[in-house]
């Protein structure tokens, strides 16, 4: 019976339009049980409504203020803008309004799982029991307004979908060229010990970055994904990032996958 109920909450999810839930339905299907003995407590700005424990507040707030300060670029950059707000681009047909007014961000502090950026219910959702930096913030954000992109005029559907189709080097470089999530610096010692005991990632090992076997498997692919798709940006005939997701959305709605060739053609 719990099963039946969870897969009908799932169908409202996908058939319903998005609205800022109290508790969002993903987080209270959490099977640890950990979510639902949080004292919730909501704390929203001009973009963002972040839920939280109480006593996390000091955490919610910082959170709250990595998204805030980087909305901004990252919206212009992307070409999204939140409904009743300005569009950041000047080229009205470079920009897509969301159907949300706020993004709703929910952090559960009591199991360390990372973040994610929810496709169907289009949530930042951060279970992080340890401290953590702006750039993990920052980071889901970019996969939630990449998310925009992805809509095909049909909802969570098409996000899904589109999503399913698109390289995870694709997903993750994309992040982690605006984040650097584990830190610059960090993020620079990997690269250069790969390169010196050349240990980068296979290319078939780009492609499944959620399917690895350490954490430092984990972090190279990451660190490679960043920096591949930053030199697979730079080159001057690939269009901004708001025309690239545009056409790599018609790459994507019937195979074969991208691929980096694919960056010379689009």
């Amino acid at each position: 019976m719990g099963s039946l109920a969870a897969a009908l909450q799932l169908v409202v999810m996908i058939f319903t339009p998005p609205v800022v839930q109290a508790v969002p339905l993903s987080f209270l299907l959490d099977p640890t049980g950990n979510v639902r003995s949080n004292n919730w407590y909501q704390l929203s700005s001009m973009r963002f409504t972040v839920f939280a424990d109480k006593a996390d507040e000091p955490l919610a707030r910082y959170g709250l203020m990595a998204l805030e300060e980087a909305y901004p670029p990252m919206g212009a950059i992307l070409g999204v803008h939140l409904q009743d707000k300005p569009p950041l681009r000047p080229v009205p047909s470079e920009n897509i309004e969301s159907w949300f007014d706020r993004i709703p961000v929910v952090i559960n502090t009591a199991i360390e799982g990372g973040g994610f950026a929810n496709p169907v219910t289009q949530n930042i959702e951060l279970k992080i029991a340890s401290g953590s930096q702006r750039a993990l913030f920052q980071h889901e954000l970019v996969h939630r307004l990449m998310y925009e992109h992805m809509d095909l005029a049909v909802g969570p559907a098409g996000r899904v979908f589109t999503l399913a189709m698109t390289p995870t080097w694709w997903i993750e470089g994309l992040a982690e060229m605006l984040t650097e999530s584990i830190g610059r610096l960090q993020t620079a010692g990997v690269a250069r010990t790969m390169a010196l005991r050349n240990r980068h990632p296979t290319w078939n090992r780009l492609h499944a970055l959620y399917d690895v076997d350490s954490f430092d498997t984990f972090l190279r692919g990451y660190v490679t994904s960043g920096r591949l798709f930053r030199f697979l940006a730079s080159d001057p005939k690939v269009p901004d990032l708001f025309g690239l997701h545009r056409k790599l959305l018609l790459q994507t709605i019937i195979p074969p996958f991208v691929t980096a060739e694919d960056f010379f053609f689009l």
